[in-house]
């Protein structure tokens, strides 16, 4: 029972010091250009999203999306 307690305490630990952001890169793979996003859809034929750049709405459909590192994240945005 300690042990339950114990790995659970360290599981709670390690969400909070990881936090719960998510960042991504994403590349319109006919044009190669490239996005950072925060959040991200799958439609039936594109990706939507916010870029972090423009503040834009995108939406393409020959995109690949990546998730990345925070400093990735930020090296992208120009922060």
């Amino acid at each position: 029972m300690m042990i339950v307690r114990l790995a659970t305490a360290l599981l709670f630990v390690t969400v909070l010091a990881t936090g719960c952001a998510y960042y991504y890169r994403v590349t319109d793979t006919s044009s190669g250009q490239v996005y950072y996003t925060r959040d991200f859809a799958r439609e039936p034929n594109n990706v939507r999203f916010k870029d972090a750049r423009t503040g834009r709405e995108m939406a393409i459909p020959t995109a690949q999306v990546q998730p990345i590192s925070e400093d990735e994240y930020r090296v992208g945005v120009g922060r």
